[in-house]
């Protein structure tokens, strides 16, 4: 899969720092500030995330995804304000995941960001196996996850934490996708980079928005088929108790 052999990962923490630094000297992240570490919330956003939600595949969907990143505050907004049920992820994945139904939300909803404290106060968690008929029927059309860098093939780069990787082989784990269901990012356009390495268990995406287009991706790397069991730790159980609804580990 990759090209990079055994540089991979400092190949990938050399895209980051290069991000970070043209988004901090460019003033182009909003939230939050300073943004390394992180992948922030960028300049346009709005009309980036006004390009996803008119793509028909979004429109279709009656069921979408959204990482619960700064950068998709707005869409998840959206989705709910469409009438559409909406799956998130909690925070680093620690409480698994949060399912809010478009008839919970009460006091209506402006095009307003929302963040995961604003969303728990309408939807049901879904963090262990006695939770998991919470999310019965469940078909997701449509994800959408945030990315730090991409190219314009595909391949994209998240902050390091490997979370929205997570999520997806999560998603895939729990046979919550459509057969035909795409992944979707937006990004500034300064966050395309000529070239990522990709390995087994990071996500491409389908379509790409920024401030100023969309793309729909031609030369498609394949999605993961879910959790590569040998790259999780203890570690990673401990911080995302979560997996354990699919692993058993022991010390």
């Amino acid at each position: 899969m990759s090209m990079f052999g055994g540089d991979v990962f400092k190949v990938k923490e050399k895209i980051r720092k290069k991000i970070w630094n043209c988004l901090a000297r460019n003033d182009l992240a909003i939230y939050p500030r300073p943004c390394r570490g992180r992948i922030p919330a960028f300049r346009g956003i709005l009309y980036a995330t006004t390009r996803l939600t008119r793509l028909s595949v979004f429109k279709d969907s009656q069921y979408v995804f959204s990482s619960i990143d700064h950068p998709l505050a707005l869409f998840r907004a959206e989705v709910l304000r469409r009438g559409k049920v909406l799956v998130t992820s909690s925070p680093g994945l620690r409480n698994g995941l949060l399912i809010v139904r478009p008839e919970n939300v009460r006091g209506g909803l402006s095009r307003r960001p929302l963040s995961f404290r604003a969303l728990l106060r309408w939807g049901e968690l879904v963090r262990s196996k006695s939770d998991l008929a919470k999310l019965g029927g469940v078909e997701i059309g449509f994800v959408a996850i945030s990315s730090l860098a991409v190219t314009s093939n595909g391949a994209r780069l998240g902050d390091g934490r490997g979370l929205g990787d997570f999520e997806f082989a999560v998603l895939r784990e729990l046979k919550l996708l459509r057969r035909d269901s795409v992944v979707a990012t937006l990004v500034h356009d300064e966050q395309f980079v000529e070239e990522i390495p990709m390995e087994l268990h990071d996500v491409p995406v389908d379509f790409i928005a920024t401030p100023s287009r969309l793309i729909k991706v031609e030369q498609k790397y394949p999605k993961p088929l879910g959790l590569i069991r040998d790259k999780i730790t203890v570690d990673f159980l401990d911080r995302m108790p979560f997996l354990r609804v699919f692993i058993s580990f022991s010390p």
